[in-house]
């Protein structure tokens, strides 16, 4: 079968049906060439836009700016559309490898529409170098996956191509390709994988070294495979919904599930939620599984980038982190706004028309009130000699945590008078109208 034969098969396979066009990352080397090659004599076939997309991370100097030139000389011989970035590595931060390759990412992310997949050049030996890796790195068991074939609407065509066969179609098409040195050298893990570990290994395994690592990325990846389907399943009977704040699901059910499945369906949640920057740790996934598990209603954890996960008494909720309400003063003929919610004092007859309203006792009228969101240690008088924690009662309404931040109490110096739509304190005496020369009224 011709180069070309074989990209369409491939393609076939991994292309979304709503997918507007291809967009290459095109460094100039062998692998990303070849993926070029291919991917514009398909896109024309299918129909599609095609466009190249070509970063110049600045690190290795004249030898950088001469694989730019020559990536432009290759488009423009080619008539092939192409987008550059030049980085300037002097402004990274972190690992070198991590800060090239979120650069590029970020760059062809910003750089096609949602409706295009992103093709890149990664062949069968990257893939072993990978599963390598992870075991190196101890992401155990997961990374022994290696690099799935199409994550989002990111694709990597070529993996089923040998290293050699990347050379002889190259070969095929009289095309030649830039060689990056930095390849050569061992620095940066993989480098050292595939110029120091593989043929250590090659030694002692012979020629089952390829099809014993590629049995480990194919069976832990159907796995994966297996777990992402049951994570949705899982997912899928959570009710999951948006609400006010956020997002929430049923409490139960996560049980029934392996931790393994309840690991990824956390970690799509996050994301859905926008909790997760980079992927959240296992020991960070379990102690969320925890939680869900054995926690108590106003039970929380931190996430990612200002983001919590709580409990109340039926639903776990994802939402980000809010600031409680200040304490604030209400004094008579007063009025306080918040986010959706007014409260007031005044005479009776005055209040506005729906809004729910609380009679003040006589040794109240008059006096400064404050209107705050619920602390730790409140507690409601519920007879002369009988209280309750407010968290308790809060809890059992089914308060999520955003509600009990950004919903508004109504205190004195010493107790919890009121939590509208829930609870009123006792207070000794009749609670009449006729009585109440003063009252605080509440429209949320």
């Amino acid at each position: 079968m011709t180069p070309h034969g074989r990209f369409r098969l491939a393609l076939d396979r991994l292309l979304p049906e709503s997918c507007k066009g291809l967009g290459v990352l095109l460094s100039g080397g062998p692998d990303s060439t070849l993926l070029a090659l291919l991917a514009a004599h398909d896109a024309a076939r299918r129909g599609l836009d095609f466009l190249c997309l070509h970063v110049n991370h600045g690190l290795r100097g004249a030898e950088s700016d001469a694989e730019e030139t020559w990536v432009r000389s290759l488009c423009t011989a080619r008539g092939w559309p192409l987008r550059c970035q030049r980085l300037h590595p002097a402004t990274r931060r972190g690992n070198l490898q991590d800060w090239a390759r979120r650069a590029r990412r970020v760059f062809a992310e910003e750089s096609l529409p949602g409706e295009w997949a992103l093709l890149t050049g990664h062949h069968a030996q990257d893939q072993r170098e990978s599963v390598l890796m992870a075991l190196c790195q101890g992401k155990l068991p997961w990374g022994l996956a290696g690099m799935p074939a199409r994550q989002g609407r990111w694709l990597k065509p070529l993996l089923a191509w040998e290293r050699f066969q990347v050379l002889e179609d190259l070969e095929s098409l009289d095309q030649d390709w830039c060689t990056d040195s930095s390849n050569l050298r061992s620095h940066g893990l993989r480098n050292r994988v595939r110029l120091e570990l593989m043929p250590t290994l090659r030694r002692s395994a012979g020629s089952e070294l390829d099809s014993l690592l590629d049995a480990i990325a194919r069976d832990m990846g159907t796995l994966l495979a297996t777990i992402d389907r049951e994570a949705q399943k899982l997912l899928e009977t959570q009710d999951l919904r948006p609400e006010r704040w956020g997002h929430s699901l049923v409490r139960q059910g996560w049980d029934r599930y392996h931790g393994a499945v309840v690991r990824k369906a956390l970690e799509a949640l996050g994301r859905h939620s926008g909790a997760w920057g980079r992927g959240p740790s296992n020991a960070r996934l379990d102690s969320i599984r925890t939680l869900l598990l054995t926690g108590h209603a106003g039970n929380w954890l931190p996430l990612g980038k200002g983001h919590e996960i709580s409990l109340s008494r039926d639903r776990v909720h994802l939402h980000p982190r809010f600031d409680p309400l200040p304490s604030r003063s209400l004094e008579p003929g007063a009025r306080i706004d918040g986010p959706d919610w007014s409260m007031g004092r005044t005479a009776p007859g005055n209040c506005p028309e729906g809004a729910a309203i609380h009679h003040l006792p006589p040794d109240l009228q008059g006096r400064t009130l404050q209107v705050r969101a619920a602390r730790a240690g409140d507690r409601l008088r519920l007879s002369a000699d009988a209280r309750k924690s407010v968290g308790s009662l809060l809890a059992e309404a089914g308060w999520s945590r955003p509600e009990r931040a950004l919903r508004p109490l109504l205190a004195n110096e010493q107790d919890i008078l009121w939590i509208p739509g829930l609870r009123r304190a006792w207070q000794p005496g009749p609670d009449s109208p006729q009585q109440a020369r003063e009252l605080v009224w509440v429209l949320q």
